[in-house]
């Protein structure tokens, strides 16, 4: 019923609605019988899935008779007509029945005069006409023979492309006057910390300067739109391995269902209402181009958000959680130490969110403080590490060769340096009965640097009472440098790498520190779903309390133990306690799992660095073998069960409700698979270790025994001339075959657990990691021709081509085995490139 019932399963995304859900199989059929003998809608059952449009267009499915299905579909064909998008299902209900009047009306009920003599209910025919709207392109009307649905898919078609019926503005989307821009994100560390980056040089796409505040940018990575995000204006230079880099911050927000990037898209994406004049994403021949950052027109952004059926936040502008623009609890006491002393320290121990609360403040700050719209970046940040330099922070020199072999050297300002002269400029612009606006120089991990070397003799600017009134002569170019009174730092400083009493002497009187302690509380607050404490979620018997807030409620009270017990630890103390981060932003069981194996436990393990015997006795004498092999001193994997059960004993909870679901550890070597949400699996992949191993046990149950034998066969062949890679999803798991020689980043092919394989060409040379030219690509792909079913189409004119993908149930052993020598060919050919 999951399957038939939900839309989504048709793109793949049922099992990621699936994954959120807490409780057990025989909970969540409970749920659906309820939904079933119910005789209207319900909004609370939606809070119970946590998935809105699958309730709604369940519910419908269900009582097609009275009621109508609500979903994306419905909403499309509800604008094509001039509706307003619902906003909840009762919404919907009057929009649906106020248009099922027109449409009786003027069609009837067609079905029930058909020649075919199938009567469907009506309101599920009108569901097949909004879902033609919703998914009709040019494809449609080349693949159908019937010359009246082709008049009907015409019909659609030119009605969509007369006006828009879009209700999305991107204004509704930031404060600022946005620019649309795509980005071709094959990095994902990007996404993951929210970040875009490209070489400091010439070519148009990557050029991130052009990137302002406020900008919105649609994420494409791995074949799909996966996220749009809003620039947060924070630009950063730096140099890397002898190249100049640029960055600048977002604020990523992950789509419910991503967007296939497939024909269909491009195509419309290509019309001309869609395109700009120049920078565009698609070429002439609707074709990507080999760019990273492109443009796109505010129409052409407005469709794609409408598509993923994104909704502008009330009141504007969107950022995190908490928000960038939103006034932190304890701004006033951070305002009055900056202007007190221009430079604050926000000090404590890992995760305790002194970073995020750092950009939080500067970007609340700075927008209160600033009454006319900024022209450039207010707020900039820095990272601070072992090599970073008086020339990165100040000036440095750097050397040209010139054409008749001589050396020229030339000053290159570093970024205290450029952000002074642009808060310089903008104190200058400021009336004399107004306030500068400020600026402000976040530097994050300030004490993972040489403070004196890096600071040099600007440590005496620092004072307030030197701002503007003192020079210094800078070392490289002798120029007379002070610092204005409009510009404020903002360090960040893990004590669990270093105490403050080893800050330098003369900064740190120069610094005020302002002191982040860990707070649990904030676990909790921060989660509007919970409403206890986290003693009550792991005692109280109430059925409405998921399996993932009672493991919640049990990692904040072992984690409030394990801080005592490291007050008390010899050579620890406060400063190496565990924040609360470590536990939010955790939507499901594996999330928390993962935070223990992944973030908690080896931190602990980095402070008792080869001491295990003393981070035993001292912190987990009581948690027995099932976090650490104490033999061989290793991490070990555990089950969610496992997890609950050591959490529990470490914080001394006596009968604690158990869990609802059981689970086999996934050190299990019986031969019968044990049952999970993953079709009656729970794998070690599903339990978050996720290696090409474990995805080898994952397609013993995914695909049959001959399919799994040739996914065996090509990965052999990825470990023997390249690496495999595992992806990060719980429910599908993917591999790439990747190659330092083509592209460290990016795979040469994709292998998914269903049995599909796909070829990365369009990705290989779209980024700065790539070994391999355009040129290379398009001809030593050729070597796959020999496979059945694989085609090749470079487009010499675009410099791209078309990402194949087989199937492996296509291919016969001896194909797979074909295969695998092609990849063999291909890297051979790549060290020979080199």
């Amino acid at each position: 019923m999951w399957d038939r019932m939900h839309a989504a399963s048709q793109r793949g995304r049922a099992e990621q609605i699936l994954s959120k859900w807490d409780g057990s199989i025989a909970d969540l059929a409970a749920l659906i019988e309820t939904v079933r003998d119910a005789s209207q809608y319900d909004s609370d059952w939606e809070d119970q899935l946590g998935a809105k449009a699958t309730i709604q267009e369940l519910f419908g499915h269900l009582h097609i008779e009275d009621y109508p299905i609500i979903n994306a579909a419905t909403e499309s064909g509800l604008a094509f007509f001039g509706y307003d998008t619902p906003t909840s299902y009762t919404d919907g209900v009057e929009a649906f029945e106020a248009f099922l009047d027109t449409y009786e009306r003027v069609v009837g009920h067609a079905t029930a005069d058909a020649d075919h003599g199938l009567t469907v209910p009506i309101r599920l025919e009108v569901d097949q006409l909004f879902n033609v709207i919703d998914k009709a392109d040019e494809s449609s009307i080349e693949d159908e023979r019937s010359a009246v649905a082709t008049e009907l898919y015409d019909t659609v078609l030119n009605g969509t492309r007369i006006g828009d019926p879009s209700t999305l503005d991107l204004k509704d989307f930031s404060d600022a006057n946005p620019t649309p821009y795509w980005v071709n994100q094959s990095n994902e560390p990007e996404l993951i910390d929210e970040y875009l980056k490209a070489k400091v040089d010439n070519v148009w796409h990557h050029d991130l300067e052009t990137v302002e505040a406020g900008d919105i940018i649609l994420h494409h990575y791995e074949d799909e739109l996966v996220a749009y995000s809003v620039a947060t204006g924070e630009h950063e230079t730096y140099t890397f391995q002898g190249e100049e880099f640029q960055r600048i911050g977002v604020d990523i927000h992950w789509f419910d269902d991503p967007i296939i990037v497939d024909a269909g898209l491009k195509q419309t994406l290509g019309e001309d209402q869609y395109r700009t004049d120049e920078y565009y994403v698609l070429d002439s021949h609707n074709n990507f181009k080999q760019a990273y950052l492109s443009r796109l027109s505010d129409d052409a952004a407005e469709y794609l958000l409408q598509k993923a059926g994104v909704s502008p936040p009330e009141g504007g502008s969107i950022g995190p959680p908490g928000g960038p623009y939103v006034k932190p609890e304890n701004a006033g006491t951070i305002e009055r130490q900056l202007e007190q002393n221009k430079q604050v320290v926000f000090y404590g121990p890992p995760g305790t969110s002194k970073t995020y609360e750092a950009k939080q403040f500067a970007e609340w700050w700075t927008r209160e403080r600033t009454s006319t719209p900024p022209t450039k970046p207010q707020v900039r940040t820095v990272t601070f590490h072992p090599s970073f330099s008086y020339e990165d922070f100040l000036e440095g020199l750097t050397a040209d060769a010139t054409d008749d072999g001589t050396v020229t050297y030339d000053v290159e300002d570093g970024v205290l340096k450029r952000i002074a002269a642009d808060a310089t400029d903008a104190l200058e612009a400021t009336p004399d009965d107004e306030s500068p606006p400020p600026f402000v120089l976040i530097i994050d991990e300030i004490n993972r640097g040489n403070l004196a070397q890096i600071f040099g003799e600007v440590i005496t600017l620092l004072e307030a009472d030197k701002r503007t009134t003192y020079e210094v002569e800078l070392a490289h170019s002798g120029e007379s440098f002070t610092l204005p009174p409009n510009l404020y730092l903002i360090g960040t400083m893990n004590t669990a790498d270093q105490s403050i009493a080893l800050v330098d002497t003369a900064l740190r009187r120069r610094f005020r520190f302002i002191d982040y302690p860990p707070d649990l509380d904030t676990v909790l607050a921060t989660d509007a779903s919970i409403d206890r404490d986290a003693a009550a979620l792991v005692h109280d018997r109430a059925s409405k309390i998921s399996d993932r807030d009672r493991l919640l409620g049990a990692s904040i009270l072992a984690v409030e133990e394990l801080n005592t017990r490291i007050l008390d630890a010899p050579q620890l103390g406060k400063g190496k306690q565990l924040g609360h981060t470590y536990l939010m932003g955790h939507d499901s069981v594996p999330d928390i799992v993962d935070a223990w194996r992944y973030d908690i436990l080896p931190q602990l393990e980095e402070y008792y660095f080869g001491q295990t015997e003393r981070l035993r006795q001292e912190l987990l004498d009581d948690t027995g073998s099932i976090w650490f092999d104490w033999d061989t001193e290793r991490i070990q994997p555990f089950t969610a069960t496992e997890l609950y059960d050591v959490l529990c004993t470490l914080a001394g909870i006596d009968d604690p409700v158990p869990l609802a679901e059981d689970t086999h550890s996934p050190t299990d070597t019986t031969n019968e698979p044990a049952p999970s949400s993953q079709d009656g699996l729970n794998d070690s992949w599903a339990n978050g270790e996720r290696t090409p191993d474990t995805f080898r046990e994952r397609i013993q149950h995914t695909l049959t025994e001959d399919n799994a034998a040739k996914f065996n066969t090509i990965m052999d062949a990825g470990e023997d001339v390249a690496q495999l890679d595992p992806g990060r999803g719980e429910q599908n798991a993917k591999l790439m075959v990747k190659s330092d020689r083509v592209n460290p980043n990016v795979g040469i092919v994709k292998l998914e657990q269903d049995g599909t394989i796909g070829f990365r060409w369009d990705w290989l040379t779209s980024n700065e990691n790539a070994v391999v030219s355009p040129e290379f690509v398009a001809d030593a792909a050729t070597v796959f021709e020999s496979i059945p079913e694989y085609t090749h189409d470079w487009n010499v004119e675009a410099e791209s081509s078309e990402s194949p993908e087989l199937a492996v149930d296509d291919l016969s052993m001896d194909d797979a085995e074909a295969l695998a020598a092609a990849i063999r060919k291909f890297v051979d050919r790549a060290a020979e490139h080199e």
